[in-house]
């Protein structure tokens, strides 16, 4: 007993788990937890979400709890590290801790020195990021997705800028979501509430529509200025692996292609992994809407009956 007692002192390490206010207690929160606890092992989670009586203007309360700990995790919210998460994040950095960033959806952590690369918001925008996904239900990837569009576009200079017109928008009544909350739905919260294809687990095999899939390589190709798909896996320095991730698809000889092969193609190519769902590579099957009260009644029949009828269709949507 005494042993235990002191590998837990000397060995058992602290994570300090940096998120925005707006995502306490969302389902994303939940996910972080199980991945942080999978890449670090065992680990002690200090949660700022779980000291609801200390207001988020006393940083030094949270300086505190940094000081205890010996890694710091922080997520981004639409791409953006908000006012808060920053003062965290600076303070471990200036505290010699060891930071990392985590992209949720795909489980990827990356070690941090500093947030170059990053786009940091300050208190007011951070406000306006919070009014876009909560007051007007705005899904976070949606919000990428508009906030690309702009950038992309050449309308606007920055993510910073692109995120004020689009909150401009918004309020003035311009713009309204594609998705909205209220009538019959489950509430959610507008991070957790969509399920997108790159969420699912790596090895997971999804079925796409090799004609979208051939349209995406044939642009980038345009755009690299490339005539074949050999020529653009030459300019890409991959090796012959690479190339059969490409063209195993490309030829339709594979159309339940690995979840990590897409990323990892979508990673090479720079194409936002929206993008795909955009689309249509899917066939409309992704993102699921988790606040479908559709699915939440086929949960419970499932949970309540251990089974679902082979005759019963309920579930094509998300499947």
């Amino acid at each position: 007993m005494v042993t235990f007692f002191v590998l837990y002192l000397f060995f058992w390490m602290r994570v300090y788990f940096a998120h925005p206010v707006e995502t306490y207690g969302s389902l994303m929160e939940g996910r972080v937890l199980r991945l942080v606890r999978g890449f670090f092992g065992c680990v002690d989670v200090v949660n700022p979400a779980d000291f609801a009586g200390v207001s988020h203007g006393d940083m030094e309360f949270y300086f505190d709890l940094i000081d205890g700990c010996d890694v710091v995790v922080f997520v981004c919210l639409a791409g953006f590290v908000t006012f808060g998460v920053a003062c965290e994040v600076g303070y471990a950095l200036g505290r010699g801790k060891d930071v990392y960033f985590l992209d949720w959806r795909v489980g990827r952590f990356r070690k941090i020195s500093d947030l170059g690369g990053f786009d940091v918001l300050g208190f007011e925008d951070t406000g306006l990021l919070f009014d876009l996904l909560g007051r007007f239900g705005v899904g976070e990837v949606e919000l990428v997705r508009l906030i690309d569009d702009l950038v992309r576009g050449g309308v606007v200079s920055s993510r910073v800028e692109a995120l004020r017109r689009i909150a401009g928008e918004f309020f003035s009544g311009l713009r309204k979501p594609s998705f909205r909350f209220g009538g019959d739905f489950v509430s959610l919260d507008s991070v957790s509430r969509f399920y997108h294809w790159w969420m699912e687990d790596g090895d997971a095999n999804v079925e796409v529509d090799v004609d979208v899939f051939r349209e995406v390589i044939d642009g980038r190709m345009r755009d690299f200025k490339v005539g074949s798909l050999a020529a653009l896996c030459r300019k890409l320095n991959l090796s012959s692996g690479g190339w059969g991730r490409y063209y195993f698809i490309y030829s339709g000889r594979t159309r339940r292609p690995r979840v990590s092969t897409l990323i990892r193609i979508c990673d090479e190519l720079g194409i936002p992994y929206y993008e795909l769902e955009r689309r249509g590579l899917f066939r409309g099957r992704y993102p699921c809407d988790l606040a479908n009260p559709d699915l939440w009644r086929v949960a419970v029949h499932v949970i309540n009956e251990d089974h679902l009828h082979r005759r019963i269709n309920r579930l094509s949507a998300y499947m």
